[in-house]
């Protein structure tokens, strides 16, 4: 996940330096080459905070609308904490069994 991160970081340098099209094509591979699990938390944050600084004006290039697309792909609905465990699996907290009344 570090080197994803790192990669991340370079495309955010990248947009910086004014090249938004190079920037969301390194992510958009990155992102593609991720499984699942990886692709939340940290690393999606870090991706729509390189979505959110690309100019208005290029947010009509083929890259950018790609990158969207990828992430809109990813969009994970959020759950509350009590709904997911790790990773949004299953809760990991123990219930106590069902009472049954009799």
């Amino acid at each position: 996940m570090t080197r994803t991160l790192l990669n991340i970081d370079s495309a955010s340098c990248s947009n910086h330096d004014g090249d938004s099209e190079q920037a969301c094509r390194c992510t958009v591979a990155v992102l593609t080459r991720l499984p699942d699990g990886y692709r939340t938390g940290l690393v999606r944050r870090r991706v729509l905070d390189l979505y959110e600084a690309i100019p208005a004006q290029h947010h009509g290039e083929r890259a950018v609308r790609e990158l969207r697309n990828v992430l809109a792909a990813y969009d994970v609905p959020q759950r509350k904490p009590h709904e997911a465990g790790p990773l949004g699996g299953p809760s990991s907290v123990l219930r106590p069994p069902p009472v049954e009344e009799g």
